[in-house]
């Protein structure tokens, strides 16, 4: 999370719907020349960089911009799937061509949902990225390591105050004596 390499590739999209029904969104990204699609890797917040609970199916409503954060370290943002109320999902092509050029950002991060046509069909493998990306992800598991220093500190804060306690005790039963 606090790592800068992981903050320099923290970047942002933003989506408006411009459309006149509430949508979903789920940015889709292409890995290796192979063109595998998978769920972005999404953050609640650049520094620190906190992964989110889920990847997509991040609500829109009418006339309202959403903003994005995902690593594009190692996966090129390629589609933009969007769901509409009836159910169905559309998507929006960001990068015809993914696996040329590798590890870079798209020309532009700023999109529109303004008309139906610009939409396209959901191929099953981006559909099955995008269903992947609307999964609760396991933040507690990336929290868990700030919170196991606090284990051995609370041990040993435990253990100082038997120590400080036994001692006044100790010091209770048996008063030093008073030099002359």
């Amino acid at each position: 999370m606090l790592n800068p390499m992981t903050t320099a590739f923290v970047t942002d999209i933003h989506v408006t719907n411009g459309l006149q029904e509430p949508i979903t969104v789920t940015p889709v990204g292409t890995v290796g020349a192979e063109g595998r699609r998978a769920p972005l890797p999404v953050y609640c917040s650049r520094f620190p960089a906190i992964p989110s609970r889920r990847a997509g199916g991040f609500a829109v409503e009418p006339g309202q911009t959403r903003t994005i954060l995902y690593d594009w370290d190692d996966i090129n943002l390629s589609e933009i799937v969007i769901g509409l109320a009836d159910g169905t999902s559309r998507q929006l092509p960001v990068d015809p061509e993914p696996t040329k050029n590798q590890h870079r950002q798209p020309t532009t991060n700023r999109f529109v949902i303004d008309s139906m046509t610009e939409l396209e069909v959901v191929p099953a493998n981006v559909a099955l990225a995008a269903a992947q990306a609307q999964q609760p992800g396991r933040t507690w598991l990336i929290l868990l390591p700030l919170l196991l220093p606090w284990l051995p500190f609370y041990g040993l804060l435990k253990a100082y105050r038997r120590s400080q306690a036994t001692s006044a005790s100790a010091n209770a039963r048996h008063p030093p004596e008073d030099s002359p």
